[in-house]
């Protein structure tokens, strides 16, 4: 069995030769790993397209890697997609800053073999959230999934993706988005692995962690820390979802993707989201709709109130 690991680079020199040894001393058995890297146009002097270089001089059988122009996280995501290993069987997304847990790939690994490899499929966990000098948080965590449905899709992401493994067949689904959809909207690539899986594919979320997550200024999107910073994050990015219209772009755009793999009621709810703002009756047709909703009460609450009064 081999897996390929997709990591995207941007000036990450700092904390890249951890996160890449970790990756390199997963405990996999017979199975065999390699890593694909793509600097997506770091400025950094090449201190990280440097090192990158050195590592793939010392394990030429291993890991392979590539420059681009800086297309952003999501962008130089989909581009790795682009640029996989068909020959491989399975497949994870990877930041640069993080710490894997030695048996963190062949927990996915045995979770995946036990689906149809027909099926597009994604196994994601729990994470430790971790300072810079990787000493846990109080008892941050990251995203939890209670109820997975294409409906929450809508309304949020719970995939993080540097926990994500998954087959071939959602590799191949993946390799549909081009960057002229990222343009029009389409926002993680995570985010789509769960609209994906939560739609004609499937997610296995694993409530336990394998990865410490370090949190810092450079992250593209950090994890939560505390009460009030919860609170405080969440509506800073709730307000985020009004002024550039998030939500509605990454779901149109998604369904320009794969809208035709999608079932009526799936569509049904696209459209219902994506026209709520065309009068008080459809907005109301939202709000009321049990089906779309985040994954906590609390949350859901705000974000509909937020709705009613045009915030959202």
């Amino acid at each position: 069995m081999r897996i390929q690991i997709l990591m995207s680079t941007y000036n990450g020199y700092k904390y890249l030769s951890e996160q890449i040894e970790s990756i390199l001393a997963q405990n996999l058995g017979e199975n065999e790993i390699s890593m694909l890297i793509r600097d997506d146009g770091s400025t950094d002097k090449g201190l990280t397209i440097g090192l990158i270089k050195s590592y793939s001089d010392k394990y030429p059988e291993k890991i392979s890697y590539y420059r681009g122009s800086n297309l952003g996280a999501c962008g130089s995501f989909f581009d790795l997609t682009q640029n996989a290993d068909l020959t491989c069987d399975y497949f994870g997304f990877a930041d640069q800053d993080d710490f894997w847990l030695p048996n963190k790939v062949q927990r996915g690994i045995i979770k995946l073999e036990k689906v149809n490899s027909q099926i597009p499929t994604v196994y994601s966990t729990q994470i430790t959230v971790v300072d810079e000098n990787l000493k846990k948080i109080d008892n941050s965590k990251g995203k939890v999934a209670i109820m997975v449905s294409f409906g929450n899709s809508l309304l949020e992401n719970i995939v993080t993706g540097c926990t994500a493994i998954f087959n071939k067949a959602m590799l191949m689904e993946l390799r549909k988005v081009r960057f002229e959809n990222v343009r029009e909207g389409l926002f993680l690539h995570d985010w789509t692995l769960y609209m994906i899986a939560s739609s004609y594919g499937r997610l296995i979320y694993d409530k336990k962690s394998y990865i410490l997550y370090r949190q810092h200024d450079s992250n593209v999107l950090g994890a939560e820390r505390g009460k009030i910073s919860k609170i405080v994050r969440k509506l800073k990015l709730f307000m985020k979802y009004k002024s550039s219209d998030l939500i509605t772009k990454n779901i149109r755009a998604f369904y320009k993707v794969y809208g035709e793999k999608l079932n009526e009621n799936e569509q049904y709810f696209i459209q219902k989201y994506v026209e709520k703002n065309s009068s008080i009756i459809k907005c109301l047709k939202v709000i009321l709709d049990k089906e779309i909703k985040r994954q906590k009460l609390s949350d859901t609450i705000i974000f509909k109130a937020m709705m009613i009064f045009k915030i959202i």
